[in-house]
């Protein structure tokens, strides 16, 4: 599941300043992470790798890699929760209707 966080803006340029504060929040969470954890994140979110090729990338089994990668998803989403972020889950279309928090 998908979660982003829940930014309450009132005009443009309020919306930029809290995604530069998110982004902020973000880098900092990122270098607080084993770099393995980075890595496996970036190559699965900014390039787009499956499970199998960063299996190959990282030369760890595809269930090591899920691992780190639900590791290192969760390190991020709690570093941004102490950071005083809100999260609110993305809703797919058999979700629409339903009101989820976090």
């Amino acid at each position: 599941e998908d979660i982003f966080p829940d930014m309450d803006v009132s005009s443009p340029e309020d919306l930029v300043a809290a995604k530069e504060e998110l982004l902020r929040y973000i880098n900092a969470a990122l270098a607080g992470m084993p770099q393995e954890w980075r890595r496996a994140l970036r190559l699965r979110h900014t390039e787009g790798l499956s499970s199998e090729e960063l299996s190959e990338a990282l030369d760890k089994d595809e269930p090591e890699i899920e691992q780190i990668l639900e590791y290192a998803r969760e390190h991020l989403r709690q570093s941004l929760i102490e950071s005083g972020c809100t999260f609110i889950l993305k809703k797919d279309a058999s979700e629409k209707g339903k009101n989820h928090g976090r």
